[in-house]
């Protein structure tokens, strides 16, 4: 895998939206593999509100704690830090998630599917089909609020778990089916030794 912060996406390229790609449960059967090009795309718009509903959750017990300190100083300014708390959770939870989502971007290649995210530290990562070991379909109280899931691809790498986030629930596990149908010809083509010295 490869932390690539000199070569960030372009802010301003054209988003193509995993929408295009949903699939008609109807023809196809949720779990049918999907036919995708090498174009990047970007996660589902719901996304930005899983995120900040995440935010709130996280920042309303930090806001409690620091509410709580405040009116047990002695002094004046006791409100100062409740203020200050609150113009940080404001700027994460309404900045931050619309500004992340335009930072995300995934591809699935012939080689390896690839992730490119983060606002301040820039990440690109490649996970070839050969290093795959297992793909699961998660789906978290609040992303099935949103009607979202997860794939988390685990390796056999010494990176672990990857996590591609925010896939609208439909499209997940079709292409789940698709990277096992890709890990499972990238692994034939390799031998033990050839995957080992990868």
């Amino acid at each position: 895998m490869a932390d690539l912060s000199s070569d960030p996406p372009p802010p301003d390229a054209e988003p193509v939206s995993t929408q295009t790609d949903s699939i008609d449960a109807d023809a196809t059967g949720l779990d049918s593999p999907l036919d995708l090009d090498e174009r990047e795309r970007t996660l589902d718009r719901g996304v930005v509100t899983l995120w900040r509903l995440q935010a709130a959750a996280g920042w309303a017990v930090a806001g409690l704690v620091t509410a709580t300190i405040g009116a047990m100083l002695a002094t004046s300014a006791r409100w100062l830090p409740a203020v200050v708390m609150a113009a940080v959770a404001a700027t994460v939870i309404v900045i931050v998630p619309p500004w992340r989502f335009r930072r995300w971007r995934w591809r699935v290649t012939n080689q390896a599917l690839e992730l490119r995210y983060g606002i301040v530290v820039h990440r690109h990562i490649a996970v070839p089909y050969f290093r795959i070991q297992q793909i699961d379909v998660t789906r978290r109280p609040l992303e099935r609020l949103a009607g979202l899931s997860a794939l988390e691809v685990t390796t056999a790498s010494a990176s672990g778990t990857v996590r591609l986030p925010g896939l609208d629930e439909r499209l997940a596990p079709a292409l789940r089916t698709t990277l096992i149908e890709r890990a499972r010809a990238a692994t034939a083509a390799f031998d033990g030794d050839g995957r080992d010295a990868v």
